[in-house]
């Protein structure tokens, strides 16, 4: 069972993929016409106790990947080139469930089995911890500068900031709530929950949420504006439907699109949209930005 993938930066062809066994990566030509590739394009990457593999991410230069298992208290960081690997760990949290690099490769953060999750700085892998006063972390995601970094846990409707100062990687002392999702009747239907997952567009300037409600998938996909600078603001913008009674699996932004942003969503019926966000020249008023 597939339960995570992450594209190689810089490359069209290496795709890691995380699952039962390990983690799998694909070197896929992509001019080439086979539609099943052969086993020569696989490197399997196994290390005892730890399995399975929940959560995989790249780099940002594409030299490392990191993997993490909820039954390992220790993320392996891999040299893909040479399949070799060095763990990380710590005692306290239990396994790591959730890893994901800072846009800049600067900090890595972790979320464990427990309310505790940490952030690693990658030129000393030294790491701060924090604890969340509910749940476990079920998302994360970092702003393009990879100064902010938005948390969600579970049993909260709750959307937290955490800023790191871009001098320093490990200066953040608390997260503050910057989002509330608490239910609310939106034309005749109930909208909010739980965060499920959440992606935020490369300027900085979309943020996408999709929603639990009693730990079922809602069918609305929460869009935000968002700005970083001189400080985070969040507003609402909007929802995004699929078709009739699915509900969002997967989502992301295209790493560059012109005039704007590119969210693409695939659904539990197999379909995918592309949603564009087009953004008006700079130094016009942020309220005539538009979908």
């Amino acid at each position: 069972m597939i339960s995570d993938m992450s594209w190689r930066p810089l490359s069209c062809f290496t795709l890691a993929v995380a699952c039962r066994v390990g983690v799998v990566v694909w070197t896929i030509d992509p001019t080439s016409v086979v539609t099943r590739p052969s086993s020569s394009c696989v490197q399997l990457l196994i290390r005892n106790g730890h399995s399975p593999v929940t959560s995989v991410q790249f780099s940002p230069c594409g030299r490392l990947l990191v993997s993490a298992s909820p039954l390992d208290k220790s993320m392996i960081i891999w040299d893909v080139a040479t399949q070799s690997c060095v763990p990380l760990k710590r005692v306290t949290g239990g396994g790591v469930t959730l890893v994901r690099w800072s846009p800049d490769g600067q900090r890595l953060f972790a979320a464990t089995l427990s309310k505790l999750f940490r952030v690693w700085e990658s030129r000393t892998w030294n790491s701060d911890f924090w604890s969340s006063g509910s749940g476990r972390c079920r998302a994360c995601c970092w702003s393009p500068d990879g100064t902010i970094l938005l948390i969600a846990m579970e049993d909260e409707a709750v959307i937290y900031s955490m800023t790191f100062n871009e001098a320093s990687v490990m200066d953040s002392k608390a997260a503050v709530p910057v989002i509330d999702l608490s239910r609310v009747d939106f034309d005749s239907e109930a909208v909010g929950g739980q965060v499920q997952s959440m992606v935020w567009d490369k300027s900085g300037r979309r943020l996408a949420v999709s929603l639990l409600s009693k730990d079922t998938v809602q069918e609305l996909v929460a869009v935000f504006c968002t700005k970083t600078k001189p400080i985070l603001t969040i507003n609402p913008c909007g929802f995004v439907r699929g078709p009739s009674g699915s509900v969002p699996h997967y989502m992301g932004f295209k790493d560059s699109f012109e005039g704007g942003a590119l969210l693409s969503i695939c659904w539990s019926s197999g379909e995918i949209s592309h949603v564009p966000f087009f953004f008006p020249e700079i130094g016009r008023a942020s309220c005539r930005e538009r979908v």
